[in-house]
């Protein structure tokens, strides 16, 4: 029995000096990774810091030349005259859908210029000179069984008719005075009726 303890005895300190051993040869190991991780740190820590000095230099170095200017062109806002003169140099036909664009983009841009826009509509108006438009992009332009003529069309049928839904669409007290002048002078019966 005292060789079988001794033997216990044995092989526990034998089991007890290789885990000492391996621990301490592991701890060393991972001592040496801990020291090449921190060198590798301080090496990416030094680059990154010289990178910062030279950027904080580059932004001092353009902050004091002179700000650069850019040039911005600035599209020109047509005057009433100039859409009406435009309105009046365009030809409509089913075909020339570029035109049919910058017609209804022209009237619209006379309804954006609102009140300002409606003494030269009134001047092109009463010279009773007309533009008709090409009647297959608007479709027939009858009136109802009950007499009513359409008021309201995405393309109108000529450029007096255009303007007249302009003007209809700016409102106001000016706006109605110019619709009844043209009431009283017009010589086309559609026109009364619209």
């Amino acid at each position: 029995m005292k060789n079988f303890l001794i033997t216990i005895v044995s092989v526990g300190i034998a089991f007890a000096a290789a885990f000492l051993i391996g621990t301490n040869r592991q701890a060393s190991l991972d001592a040496a990774g801990l020291a090449a991780q921190q060198a590798a740190w301080l090496r990416d820590k030094a680059v990154l810091e010289s990178a910062l000095a030279n950027a904080k230099i580059e932004l001092a170095s353009l902050k004091n030349k002179a700000p650069r200017t850019e040039i911005v062109e600035v599209a020109k806002k047509q005057s009433p005259r100039e859409i009406i003169e435009n309105l009046k140099t365009l030809r409509v036909t089913s075909r020339q859908t570029k035109n049919i664009r910058q017609v209804i983009q022209q009237f619209e841009a006379l309804i954006a210029l609102g009140e300002s826009a409606l003494p030269e509509i009134h001047a092109f108006l009463k010279t009773q000179d007309d533009i008709d438009y090409d009647p297959s992009i608007f479709g027939s332009w009858k009136a109802s069984k009950e007499g009513n003529v359409p008021i309201d069309f995405v393309f109108p049928p000529s450029l007096r008719f255009g303007l007249f839904d302009v003007i209809r669409q700016i409102g106001g007290a000016n706006s109605e005075k110019i619709l009844a002048q043209m009431l009283g002078v017009t010589g086309r019966g559609v026109e009364v009726a619209y």
